[in-house]
């Protein structure tokens, strides 16, 4: 990754210290920090000048939107210029800070950008969150790196971002709240003044707090659905006629199909909990080579019921798996594959070697997946892309 747009933004700041320019920088710098490696020796100089923008974007938020915020009657109540006048000082401090930290900084030309897996996003128990600045904090931190490697996908579920990014900005009003609270309290306010307003703001996180589970529990739904990739298995070939069916290699050209949709796989942020495939060569070839392009360090289930077997065979293995993987990769033969594609939605479309079916089932169980629950999402295979 250039850094050029970077350095404008930079460049930009020094001149100045502005509420919109700030929360761009923010921004811009969480955005490249989520597609870095953490080993990157630029990292870290991310990480502060995010640190320092936060603090001045607190500072703004208190200003701007919890003190406006509070009813006249609240804000009768405290020596709001004061308030005003000795945050707008604070402020100043940090982005003096800020800028003293950029001018220092010797920002690389170029950038290696690393590939965030999302299974390397860990699961987070939910069953713990409570009205708790520090659990709800830590739980928005999670949703933010999901809503990242969503955002920097090409084939991003906008259903997807548009739930994590609400989840996310419930998340901060609760927080900046929290540390409005704080913040506040450091003035001279009376007791009973401050109890009122503490008593305010927590009525309205509580508000907050049942909207954010009526979203989270979306969410959940949304990561619960089973994802199924059907693959059918990459060019053959036919050169040796003394080989049995079962027993014939890729070509040159499934050789080169096989790891090309691998990429396109990796590139959309696909990665499966399991594979299972046909134990016919050319099946296991084409899978072996696609699980190196995406990391893929477990075993890989090869069965012969895979090979010359019916779609309601397949269906039934499917119907079997362990729920607790939610994308599981099938590598089979036609017409096998299209008779079960076809089981589950209406596609009239031939499914050509090396191409990859994505089909989502709205349920938890795959016992339970059915033509009722299953959703096309997409059909891509290498002609497509090439052309």
């Amino acid at each position: 990754m250039k850094t050029k747009s970077f350095l404008k933004k930079l460049q930009k700041l020094q001149k100045k210290s502005d509420v919109d320019s700030i929360h761009a920088l923010r921004i811009h710098c969480r955005k490249m920090l989520s597609l870095i490696s953490a080993d990157d020796q630029f990292y870290t100089a991310l990480k502060k000048i995010i640190k320092l923008t936060n603090k001045i974007r607190d500072l703004d938020v208190f200003l701007q939107e919890y003190l406006d915020s509070l009813p006249k009657e609240h804000q009768n109540q405290i020596d709001l210029k004061k308030i005003q006048k000795d945050t707008n000082k604070s402020r100043k401090k940090q982005v003096s800070k800020l800028h003293a930290f950029i001018a220092s900084l010797d920002v690389p030309k170029y950038i290696e950008l690393e590939n965030k897996q999302s299974d390397m996003l860990q699961d987070y128990n939910r069953e713990a969150l409570t009205l708790n600045q520090t659990q709800l904090h830590k739980y928005r931190i999670h949703i933010k790196k999901r809503l990242y490697v969503e955002l920097n996908n090409e084939f991003a579920d906008e259903e997807k971002v548009k739930i994590l990014t609400s989840i996310k900005d419930l998340l901060g009003t609760i927080n900046d709240n929290f540390n409005a609270l704080k913040r506040l309290d450091s003035f001279s306010i009376d007791h009973i003044s401050f109890e009122q307003i503490y008593e305010y703001t927590q009525t309205q996180n509580k508000d907050l707090y049942e909207k954010f589970k009526k979203l989270d529990k979306q969410y959940r739904e949304k990561e619960s659905m089973k994802k199924l990739y059907i693959i059918r298995h990459a060019k053959s070939s036919w050169k040796d006629s003394s080989l049995d069916d079962f027993d014939r290699p890729l070509n040159k050209r499934g050789q080169k199909d096989a790891p090309f949709m691998g990429k396109k796989l990796k590139e959309k942020h696909i990665f499966p909990d399991i594979i299972i495939s046909s134990a016919a060569l050319r099946a296991k070839t084409t899978v072996q080579l696609i699980a190196k392009e995406l990391g893929y360090t477990k075993d890989i289930l090869f069965s012969n019921d895979i090979y010359d077997c019916s779609s309601d065979t397949l269906h039934k293995i499917l119907t079997k798996m362990d729920d607790t993987y939610k994308t599981v990769f099938l590598c089979g033969h036609n017409p096998e594959l299209n008779m079960l594609v076809e089981m589950y939605i209406d596609f009239d479309e031939n499914i050509v070697t090396c191409g990859i079916v994505e089909i989502e089932f709205s349920c938890e169980k795959w016992a339970d997946i059915s033509a009722e629950n299953a959703k096309l999402l997409s059909f891509e295979y290498p002609k497509k892309i090439f052309n």
